[in-house]
């Protein structure tokens, strides 16, 4: 993966915290592992509300009850398990 170096201001507290966690030497990975969390968090929330409401019980009768869903699931389930080597 490319990298670029970014100068980022922390609170001095903060940076403690880390320190005494992962290392001085961690810190960067660490840093890099929670803003992707993070990222990855606001992306789904960001889809979650554009796609709100497009899905209707009308168009997906199939899942009308808890029991279809636990269905469904089972299903998928069973099928990932199969596929495993």
């Amino acid at each position: 993966m490319e990298t670029r170096q970014a100068l980022i201001r922390f609170p001095v507290k903060l940076l403690q915290e880390i320190d005494a966690l992962v290392g001085p030497r961690g810190r960067s990975n660490f840093i890099i592992q929670a803003s992707q969390e993070r990222l990855r968090h606001l992306q789904q929330k960001k889809a979650t509300k554009r796609y709100a409401g497009t899905w209707t019980d009308q168009a997906h009768p199939e899942f009308q009850t808890k029991a279809d869903v636990d269905d469904y699931v089972r299903k998928l389930r069973q099928g990932a398990e199969r596929e495993l080597p």
